[in-house]
């Protein structure tokens, strides 16, 4: 059905599908894929979907190709409890209402990166086998990935032009909570302009929020980062806090700028927390009980700090 126009909604339900090409094709109606299997391909690339799609369970065997690449959602789409066994690419794609993947399975990279959400992205409770690329990714809501567990890397840092890079951008709230990343967080130069929730967050490869602006209040509550942490040269409008929070390895928040306090209350760390040159104007440093956690403050500048 390339270069067509389908002016029906169409249902496949519990189908069966080798071969589905629909390249440039104009969907006006609903796109009905609940519980289809494909076995071999789907190629949307450039297409235009008007209607809602309603595609929980479905399924796409170990090797086939899927891609989305540049198509355009008009509507809500709905891919809830997917079992996606190979690449998923929805590089470039606009989602113009809700893009629902809770509960999904994805056993090879999602490339997402580009993708511009213009409403809710939500992955809550979805597992990722590999990477999830949204670098560059532009969310005017909300971003969910809480209770998500992700083995490979997750980036939301992409290279632009081979030396620039450019972080994703949320309109709204960012829910990392309970998320467990398995290899690398990268999120330098992003944009969060309202709350981030990366409470009970677990990442055992290395994070970088280095550059990266947070408008509203950011949560890093009971969080464990096994690997290297780096959030030289952020910018925290709002309140933040690492209470509880675990450093296993490195940690550096050299240059950041905590505008309304930074809370330090019992968090751990196995090596100095490096706050020197950065700017704090009121805050809370508070030891664990069971240990000591060393604070380099050298050339900072301290407000009312408690």
């Amino acid at each position: 059905v390339n270069d067509g126009t389908i002016n029906t909604p169409i249902s496949m339900c519990d189908a069966e599908i080798e071969n589905l090409s629909a390249i440039r094709t104009k969907f006006r109606g609903f796109l009905y894929l609940k519980r289809t299997q494909f076995i071999y391909s789907l190629v949307a690339n450039d297409a235009v979907f008007n209607g809602q799609i309603q595609a929980n369970r479905i399924s796409f065997l170990n090797g086939a190709d899927i891609t989305f690449s540049r198509a355009k959602f008009r509507d809500r789409v709905c891919f809830n409890e997917a079992r996606i066994l190979t690449e998923f690419d929805i590089w470039n794609a606009v989602f113009e209402g809700d893009a629902e993947f809770r509960e999904a399975v994805f056993s090879d990279p999602v490339k997402a990166n580009w993708v511009d959400f213009r409403r809710y992205a939500d992955f809550h409770d979805s597992e990722f086998h590999s990477d999830l690329d949204l670098g560059g990714a532009f969310l005017n809501k909300s971003l969910g990935l809480s209770e998500c567990n992700i083995s490979g890397d997750l980036y939301f840092e992409a290279d632009y032009d081979g030396c620039d890079s450019y972080g994703i951008s949320v309109g709204a709230t960012t829910n990392l909570s309970k998320l467990t990343i398995d290899g690398d967080f990268n999120a330098q130069q992003s944009t969060f302009s309202e709350l981030v929730d990366f409470n009970n967050i677990t990442v055992h490869g290395e994070t970088n929020l280095s550059n990266s602006i947070f408008g509203g209040v950011v949560k890093f509550d009971m969080a464990v980062f096994n690997g290297k942490f780096n959030t030289a040269a952020a910018m925290f409008e709002d309140k933040s806090s690492f209470s509880h929070c675990v450093f296993n390895s490195g940690v550096i928040f050299e240059m950041a700028e905590f505008k309304r306090g930074a809370k330090f209350d019992e968090t751990s760390s196995k090596s100095q927390i490096k706050l020197n040159k950065c700017k704090i104007n009121l805050g809370v440093i508070r030891q664990p009980e069971d240990n000591n956690t060393h604070y380099d403050l050298s050339r900072a500048t301290l407000g009312d700090i408690d």
